[in-house]
């Protein structure tokens, strides 16, 4: 089974961290990866999320991230 897409990029940070470069030589499959990571997902739900300003040129505030603060 293929992994998530929303899972690539974690996959590829993890295999940096404990040097397991993707391919032929790979010690662990991504989606071996993939559970392991699954196993330390927390999920939050109706949390209040507060709007992170970003200045745009000429100066404007755009409100384009939103972080959850627990």
């Amino acid at each position: 089974m293929a992994v998530r897409e929303g899972m690539v990029n974690l996959i590829g940070r993890l295999r940096l961290l404990i040097g397991d470069p993707a391919g032929v030589g790979a010690h662990f499959t991504d989606e071996a990866l993939e559970g392991f990571l699954d196993g330390w997902c927390t999920e939050h739900r109706y949390l209040e999320l507060t709007p992170v300003p970003t200045i745009a040129e000429g100066g404007a505030v755009e409100y384009l991230e939103y972080a959850a603060l627990m």
